[in-house]
């Protein structure tokens, strides 16, 4: 099991990732590239999922 150092960790670093994501769907919607605009749309989408999820983790274990 991580220690809740690490997983502190991973969650700080899954919530960089959306705010750079949501970043990118704004840049490539705004130059009008809807098809990479998507891309971005799903991948900001499994990180948040698995950002709620290590985070309920985390609040399970307290």
């Amino acid at each position: 099991m991580a220690s809740s150092g690490s997983a502190g960790a991973g969650g700080r670093a899954l919530a960089r990732l959306g705010k750079s994501v949501r970043k990118a769907i704004d840049e490539t919607g705004k130059a009008g590239d809807a098809d990479t605009s998507d891309l971005f749309t799903g991948i900001s989408r499994n990180a948040d999922k698995s950002l709620w999820l290590l985070e309920a983790h985390l609040q399970a274990d307290r």
